[in-house]
């Protein structure tokens, strides 16, 4: 079954899944790398070393000197009670911190550059300070070129001299300076640089020295300032005490106060008392509130009154109802036997009627009675609620003179803490004032350094030695990586997929011919054609590949000596013709010698010539060969022509192989022409020359160009150094070379 791609995009996914993708990098081809530039990396890192014994040996030496200081904690204060008045972080970590940048400090070298004079000391070098531009511009330009205009700025005075000099003797001393604290302690090293050692050890000793005594006059300064500062506030706190006692006693003599409190207590129990009383007025007023309506509602009107409860309990209102009640029951007694006219019944109701009118008076009595109660309830709740409110709003103004008494107070015991406060922190920096801390003292004093600190040659030469060898190991492996060459075979079979048949060796330029094979028949370029011969007999037993092409991606990349070569090696035991169909640079015909003008393929298609007079045997390499002739204007055309087609099915029929040497295929476009009328395409790449997109781009346009590719063939190859970092083949090779 014929399962050719035979459409555009079939052939394209059959190309490109043809192309196998890079996984990974090869540690073998790395190390492989860095063999091939060792010499590199050597060189580079010798020429490392002599640059930086070239640096040691022009720089001068540098001595350091080492003092040792203690700063002294908090804690070794006789005095504990002063330290928030000058110095709230004295003891702690920050303080510690802050005297580390207290030794770094400007003033701190001002003041050591001043006392030692070293802006006048010959080895205290102040152009050090100076950098290329400052020096340049200290020249006197004008004094050389006259026609210069004169400067605008103003000359300067002996003082501002003076002054610049100092902040550029500052500049250097604070570059050579170190301040090193040691972990865990209060200990701190000074370092100081300089080129001679006695220099360095006068100075570090001096900045110890200037440092302990810029901090005892610091504090003597800051003990004073405090000390006058709070003289001043005293005077002004004692006066605020006086204006607020005066104050306190003048409100109390106005309002003529003497125990506001004891007084306060007296009115809070009349208001007790008279709440009291109010409650019991209302309460009796509430009880009689009922029945004096009662009897606001009934009048004189008896038969109402005689309802009202409260009026019925008096015991004169009782009596008198008793009377009328056993009148009347003697009135019914006498009824049962006299008549209405009987002087007893006449005198029973005269006795009745003087009782019911005693009752109605005793009614009208308790009534009023009532009346006089509710009223007198009511009058007496009246006052008692005046006493109160009168005796709260007291309560009020007694609880206005406490509180503007208790704000009188306040002032007063205010100012009494302020004042007696600033009179004990007066007393305590007194105190502090006629006690001299020392705040840091010398462990070990500098001494004169027997060796020079830096440079450190041996240090410089061990990281000279190895930044050269990174230097050049990462050089080495960038310019690897960052390679886009075939350089070795395995590299063309991972980028094409196609089979290698050989990787053909590198030999000079002069030895270079299209005849080598008839020169050096034995040697590693010979075997490697013998092993294409061998890798085209294998690559398909089925059919034998009588017309080969061998092309290529550019020029120069030594296909023409490869189909010459490839040609005597296939004549020695079979008929081989060789064509040359490189139709725009004919090549062949040179590289064997043949004829200037002999006749070729050009000729016989124009029909000018014979095909007997077009071929041309090499004797030397048992061959035909069919050259060029004359360079054709339309080599594409040529190449498309009917003609040709049958001439090549025609000398296929004569000869066991033909072997084409074909143009390059991203020069023009005549191969994909050609490599339609072959069995066979051999891709010829030049090592480490052709890059993988060239290579990747040739294969695929040949695949789109239904190419019968069947293998690749690898020219130029450096076999020795290849050997080393592949193994394989290469090494069969390294015999015959």
């Amino acid at each position: 079954m014929n399962n050719t791609p035979t459409t555009p995009a079939e052939i394209e996914r059959s190309a490109a899944a043809s192309l196998p993708v890079e996984q990974f990098v090869d540690i073998k081809s790395l190390i492989g790398a860095l063999f091939q530039h060792r010499w590199g990396i050597v060189s580079l890192t010798i020429i490392t070393i002599l640059l930086a014994g070239l640096w040691v040996f022009a720089t001068s030496p540098i001595y350091r000197a080492t003092v040792t200081l203690q700063i002294e904690n908090r804690s070794n204060r006789p005095v504990q009670e002063v330290r928030d008045v000058y110095d709230p972080g004295y003891g702690s970590f920050e303080y510690v911190g802050t005297q580390y940048g207290v030794l770094e400090a400007r003033e701190l070298a001002r003041r050591v550059v001043r006392k030692l004079n070293l802006i006048n000391n010959p080895d205290f070098d102040l152009k050090d300070a100076d950098g290329p531009l400052q020096a340049l511009s200290n020249i006197n330009w004008q004094s050389f070129l006259p026609f210069l205009p004169a400067s605008d700025e103003p000359k300067k005075t002996a003082a501002e001299i003076e002054a610049q000099k100092i902040e550029k003797a500052v500049d250097v001393f604070s570059e050579r300076l170190t301040v090193e604290p040691t972990f865990g302690t209060n200990l701190v090293k000074v370092h100081y640089d300089a080129k001679k050692p006695e220099l360095a050890a006068q100075v570090a000793n001096t900045l110890a020295e200037v440092f302990i005594e810029s901090n005892l006059e610091s504090r003597l300064a800051m003990t004073r300032t405090t000390t006058n500062w709070l003289n001043e506030r005293l005077d002004s706190i004692r006066q605020e005490l006086n204006k607020s006692e005066q104050a306190l006693q003048d409100f109390r003599d106005k309002e003529q106060l003497v125990n506001v409190g004891g007084a306060r207590g007296l009115v809070e129990q009349e208001a007790t008392d008279n709440a009291q009383r109010l409650r019991d007025a209302q309460r009796k007023k509430t009880e009689l509130s009922s029945a004096y309506a009662k009897v606001k509602q009934a009048g004189n009107d008896f038969s109402q009154l005689e309802n009202i409860s409260v009026l019925l309990d008096g015991a004169a209102v009782q009596t008198a109802r008793a009377r009328v009640l056993e009148e009347t029951q003697k009135l019914k007694a006498l009824e049962s036997r006299y008549g209405p006219k009987h002087p007893q019944m006449a005198a029973a109701r005269a006795s009745l009627d003087s009782a019911t009118a005693s009752y109605h008076n005793q009614l009208l009595i308790a009534a009023q009675g009532v009346k006089t109660g509710y009223e007198v309830a009511a009058e007496t709740e009246r006052q008692l609620s005046m006493q109160d409110a009168g005796v709260r709003n007291q309560i009020r103004g007694l609880d206005r003179k406490q509180a503007q008494l208790d704000a009188l107070q306040r002032d007063v015991e205010t100012n009494r803490d302020l004042y007696n406060l600033f009179l004990t922190r007066f007393k305590e920096t007194e105190t502090a004032g006629n006690y001299q801390e020392v705040v840091a003292r010398v462990i070990d004093p500098a001494v004169p350094p027997e060796k020079p600190f830096k440079p450190q040659k041996k240090k410089i030469f061990l990281w000279a030695l190895l930044i050269g060898f990174a230097l050049g190991v990462l050089m080495a492996l960038l310019r690897h990586l960052l390679s886009d060459t075939i350089a070795s075979a395995e590299d063309m079979e991972l980028i094409t997929g196609l089979q290698v048949f050989a990787a053909l060796p590198e030999f000079k330029k002069a030895q270079r011919s299209a005849m080598h094979m008839v020169d050096e028949p034995k040697d590693g370029f010979s075997e490697g054609l013998r092993s294409v011969r061998t890798g085209l007999l294998l690559a398909d037993l089925s059919q034998k590949r009588k017309r080969i092409a061998v092309t290529s991606s550019a020029p120069q990349e030594g296909k023409t000596t490869i189909s010459c070569n490839l040609a005597m090696v296939m004549g020695q035991t079979e008929r081989v013709l060789l064509i040359d169909c490189d139709l725009r640079k004919a090549s062949v015909a040179k590289s064997l010698a043949l004829p200037e003008k002999a006749l070729g393929l050009t000729e016989y298609l124009a029909g000018t010539a014979s095909l007997d007079q077009c071929l041309h045997r090499f004797e030397e390499g048992k061959i035909d060969v069919l050259p060029v002739g004359q360079i054709p204007p339309n080599p594409g055309e040529v190449l498309a022509s009917q003609k040709f087609h049958m001439l090549i099915e025609s000398l296929a029929a004569q000869y066991d192989r033909v072997i084409f040497d074909s143009a390059p295929c991203q020069a023009v476009s005549d191969t994909l022409l050609l490599v339609q009328h072959v069995d066979a395409v051999l891709f010829a790449v030049k090592a480490e020359r052709t890059t993988r997109s060239l290579v990747k781009n040739t294969v695929r346009q040949l695949r789109y160009a239904r190419a019968p590719l069947t293998g690749a063939i690898i020219n130029a190859v450096d076999m020795k150094r290849h050997a080393k970092r592949y193994g394989g083949y290469y090494y069969d090779y390294r015999y015959y070379a």
